[in-house]
């Protein structure tokens, strides 16, 4: 067990914000995992001296435990750390096909996924897999965060700023820019703005409320206890050129691209595993990063007291309908995605879920609102999120990075997916249900998406 440090006092007993309470709760345990594929062999690398020289310093988080105070209130106490008991290097036969390593790779993916965290320790650890699963990967490392820690921005921050360019150690890293959205000031323009607003507010608000649960189709099997389950994880990569190519001809952005295309990949599944399911309503909860940043922040910048708050759980939810399988136009789902995420995020929706929840929280408590969500997560299809990753090579100790994607783990539902971008791709992970998903066939239909809308892009005239 790890032992309390004779630290400054000031770094004791930091409390939880509410997002990181209802995070940390029995109800709703959630982990990132986040996966870093290496081009050449790591059996050299000293990954317990990294994360203590990188790792540890950036939050005094990752030196915490999560402790109960008198008054029943969760907070982050400083500990002493022994990071050799937060690694682990497993150990398979030697001698082995890549097929039969990828095949342990992921029994072992699994196995982690399911196991919980020791709360007597600070809520990480590491995962050395020293064997070559493809031509391109000729080891893994996992790194598993609490989703208490932080959310998907500052977890993968983490595990950017423990990286260094791969060519240059001293050239920073660079990253896609996020679209800022303009409004003109205009009185009247205002006014029309804030009266859609409200309006939208009012209809989301609604429909949310009255649209129930989501029905079972093929990627929604309905069980209790999904959170705890075996989980398959695999994932398909696009070119984010290709994507950008399809966003400029759409006037679009290119999340609304890549959420199309998963919209209409998971309707062509659903089809062809159940005719007429992908008729069937069926909604997913887009995670949204409520910072007001326009470009990425290192992670240690986000630490600071002085930046405002930019680190922990800065997110929220949209809930979207997937668009059903009525109109043979590919490009319709990124119509329709576009539509969707951008009349619910200039709502008022995002600020008035936060006021709700946080009014549950002081009237019955985090718990009831950590019950609130499972039961949302639980009711809805899919979570879709989104981190934007650098365009250039990275590494680890000289340790060249060929792959870097991450998951969610302890979600009650039958796909869960997360999107990355590193290197000019977007790598897209499925997270789904074992002996109930055809992960093969999934990839096959998003793949089928892809080229569809491509083609359907590519004939618009320029």
């Amino acid at each position: 067990m790890a032992s309390i440090s004779s630290m400054d006092s000031s770094l004791l007993q930091q409390p939880l914000s509410p997002i990181a309470e209802y995070l940390s709760s029995p109800m709703l345990s959630l982990s990132i995992l986040a996966i870093l594929e290496f081009q050449v062999p790591i059996h050299t690398l000293d990954l317990v001296s990294n994360l203590r020289r990188l790792f540890l310093p950036i939050n005094p988080r990752f030196s915490s435990i999560l402790v109960t105070n008198e008054k029943g209130e969760k907070k982050w106490e400083r500990v002493s750390v022994e990071v050799e008991e937060h690694v682990k290097d497993p150990i398979f036969p030697s001698g082995l096909t890549t097929e039969l390593y990828k095949a342990y790779f992921d029994e072992y993916l699994t196995k982690i996924s399911m196991e919980k965290l020791q709360p007597d320790k600070p809520l990480w650890e590491a995962h050395l897999f020293k064997y070559q699963t493809s031509p391109s990967v000729a080891g893994t490392m996992v790194l598993k965060l609490h989703h208490s820690l932080g959310d998907g921005y500052s977890l993968m921050g983490v595990v950017l700023s423990c990286l260094h360019t791969a060519s240059d150690p001293n050239v920073p890293l660079t990253f896609p820019s996020r679209r800022q959205r303009g409004y003109n000031n205009g009185v009247v323009k205002s006014l029309t703005r804030i009266v859609s607003a409200v309006c939208r507010t009012t209809s989301d608000l609604g429909w949310s409320i009255l649209r129930g649960i989501d029905e079972k189709t093929p990627i929604r099997s309905g069980l209790e206890g999904l959170e705890l389950m075996p989980m398959n994880t695999f994932t398909v990569s696009f070119s984010l050129n290709d994507i950008k190519q399809i966003k400029t001809k759409l006037k679009v952005t290119v999340n609304d691209v890549i959420t199309g295309i998963i919209f209409m990949g998971l309707r062509l599944y659903m089809e062809e595993m159940e005719k007429n399911s992908g008729e069937v309503a069926a909604t997913t909860l887009t995670i949204v990063n409520t910072r007001m940043i326009g470009s990425y922040q290192p992670a240690t910048e986000m630490a600071k007291p002085e930046s405002k708050g930019l680190w922990g759980n800065q997110l929220s939810y949209l809930e979207i309908m997937i668009p059903k399988m009525t109109n043979t136009n590919p490009l319709e789902f990124v119509m329709a995605a576009h539509r969707s995420i951008n009349n619910k995020r200039t709502s008022f929706t995002l600020h008035v879920v936060a006021h709700l929840l946080n009014l549950l929280r002081k009237l019955r408590g985090h718990q009831e609102v950590a019950k609130f969500l499972h039961n949302l997560l639980k009711n809805t299809t899919t979570v879709i999120s989104n981190v934007i990753g650098p365009f250039q090579q990275m590494a680890l100790e000289n340790h060249p990075i060929s792959g870097l994607y991450f998951t969610i783990v302890g979600i009650p539902q039958s796909v869960t997916i997360t999107v990355f971008s590193y290197m000019g791709n977007l790598r897209v992970a499925f997270r789904t249900e074992k002996d109930f998903i055809d992960a093969q066939k999934l990839n096959s239909c998003m793949e089928d998406a892809f080229h569809r809308i491509s083609k359907a892009a590519n004939e618009i005239p320029v």
